[in-house]
């Protein structure tokens, strides 16, 4: 089963390889997944028996008939291989959600590879698009958004991106070492609090399992939920800035301290 996997797994790569307009050829393919240039050319029929039109000419994969429909189901395919349920939650409702499909299986790779990236991104708040290389952390699905976490290079702090908002990406061939972001696997309790100004982003940019969301008198949103005490938390709060307050844990707060004087030790 895993053989089979991470044949599927690489065929579909190639695919998203392809639809992203990197023009490698199939002996580059060949180097690059470990594997013979036979092998390669199975994959190409293999995918062309799934409705693709992808072909060798003039010594690279390109593709001839780039079907959104075809991409869809692949990905689809591609996100539910047992290969990567520790990555993410299984896919709900993907043919509905906001992304390009070939950026999932791109991220995806480079998340399990531990690859930078390069993205052209078109931010949220003033839709300027900045070029950013990043260290991807993990995707996920929050409603029909899909969520890149993410470091930006030389900074250390996770942030959200949304995939729907990049216009171009390239996996580069810089690797970046994992580190463990958690402080332990014991869930808390956490309470945060709100500004009713930031309303409709708190509903965009959760990411909990489970929560519960309630309006006070005042109009200040309270959520409240379970979770680890990691470095993705972390970030995700202070990128909230001075519109949220961690009513608890204490210990978050306490995290939080110390990535802040952590950075400014060495900045």
């Amino acid at each position: 089963m895993k053989q089979q996997n991470e044949d599927i797994a690489r065929r579909i790569e190639i695919a998203a390889s392809a639809v992203n307009e990197e023009h490698f050829s199939k002996a580059e393919f060949a180097v690059i997944y470990n594997t013979a240039e036979i092998t390669i050319n199975r994959d190409l029929q293999w995918l062309r028996s799934e409705g693709l039109g992808i072909y060798s000419r003039k010594n690279q994969v390109i593709i001839t008939n780039n079907k959104a429909d075809t991409i869809t189901r692949l990905t689809a395919l591609y996100l539910s291989l047992d290969y990567y349920k520790s990555l993410y939650t299984p896919v709900k409702l993907f043919e509905k959600s906001k992304a390009t499909s070939h950026y999932l299986i791109l991220l995806t790779k480079a998340i399990r590879e531990n690859k930078f990236i390069r993205v052209n991104y078109c931010r949220l708040e003033d839709d300027h698009t900045s070029s950013y290389a990043l260290q991807p952390d993990g995707l996920r699905l929050i409603g029909l958004n899909w969520i890149l976490s993410a470091i930006k290079e030389s900074e250390d702090i996770i942030k959200n991106f949304y995939v729907s908002r990049i216009n171009h990406l390239k996996l580069l061939d810089k690797k970046f070492k994992t580190k463990s972001s958690s402080q332990n696997n014991k869930d808390h309790n956490i309470v945060l609090k709100f500004s009713s100004e930031v309303k409709s982003q708190v509903y965009d940019k959760l990411w909990f399992d489970n929560f519960e969301i309630t309006e006070d008198e005042h109009g200040f949103i309270l959520l409240k939920t379970q979770s680890p005490i990691t470095t993705t938390l972390a970030s995700w709060c202070l990128s909230w800035w001075d519109k949220m307050e961690i009513l608890q844990p204490k210990e978050l707060k306490e995290y939080i301290f110390d990535m802040i004087n952590n950075f400014q030790k060495v900045n």
